[in-house]
């Protein structure tokens, strides 16, 4: 009889025991055997190689416009006589303890604007308050009857600007018509689209109304000033009094801080003086 294998003790959680000629044989999860994935795995271990600084890519250089490609204009593209409209806020005294604002500020941006704007386009005209301004405060700029016909207004106005805290820059609003002169090629093509949009549209113009006016505009004989702002503490060498509620009682500095003495609430400093 052909004698028998000598069996392989188990190990503990081992479920097979495996004979002599079963071990001897290649097992599938040998090194030679092993997936790329799994040698990945077991490289893990190996010592890295030193890394290599990448040099960061150059800077590519800005590509440079030729001449020929850009737009060729006339000489004088700039002298057509189309219109350019500004809304602005007119008789602010009637509700500066809104406001607080003076209309001779409106005034001389109007005619600063409107004189940086005849500097590029000697024949245009600058027109004013044709319609009634947005709001309180405002200070809109709009052309009628140009621009972009799906960027209108129910009006025809293609708005260059509306104010919303500060004034308009000049070289913004001087950008945009030269980029619109650019679009209808001179501004005398853009002065004959305004005036055939003008033709074919006259129930949209509304008629211009008492505050109308053209550049440059004169300086209105009504302007309030806004005051100054209220003391926030006594001043040294006037005689300082509460105004709050009409207290009218003088501020002594040894009693008086914050809070006055003669009546409920903050104490608020004004001058004996008027001042």
């Amino acid at each position: 009889e052909k004698p028998k294998e000598p069996e392989i003790p188990k190990h503990k959680g081992q479920s097979k025991s495996f004979t002599a000629t079963e071990q001897a044989k290649p097992r599938s999860d040998s090194f030679q055997e092993r997936a790329p994935s799994q040698l990945e795995e077991s490289s893990m271990y190996e010592k890295p190689e030193e890394q290599v600084e990448e040099q960061p890519p150059a800077e590519e250089e800005m590509p440079i416009v030729e001449e020929e490609y850009l737009p060729e204009l006339e000489d004088s593209w700039q002298n057509g006589a189309f219109e350019i409209n500004i809304d602005r806020c007119a008789n602010c005294f009637m509700h500066y303890s809104n406001t607080r604002h003076s209309e001779d500020e409106f005034v001389d941006q109007f005619n600063i604007l409107g004189d940086e704007i005849k500097n590029i386009f000697p024949n245009v005209a600058i027109l004013g308050n044709q319609q009634k301004v947005s709001k309180l405060g405002g200070f809109d700029i709009y052309v009628t009857g140009l621009g972009p016909a799906s960027e209108r207004d129910e009006y025809g106005r293609w708005f260059l600007f509306k104010k919303k805290k500060e004034f308009p820059e000049a070289r913004l609003i001087l950008d945009n018509l030269i980029l619109l002169t650019f679009l209808y090629g001179t501004s005398m093509e853009m002065e004959r689209a305004q005036q055939s949009f003008k033709n074919k549209n006259k129930h949209l113009l509304p008629k211009p109304g008492p505050l109308a006016h053209e550049h440059p505009c004169p300086m209105p004989a009504n302007i309030m000033k806004p005051r100054g702002a209220r003391h926030t503490g006594p001043i040294e060498g006037i005689d300082m009094i509460c105004t709050h509620w009409g207290c009218g009682q003088e501020f002594v500095s040894d009693q008086n801080k914050k809070d006055c003495y003669h009546h409920p609430g903050r104490y608020e400093f004004g001058s004996s003086h008027g001042l």
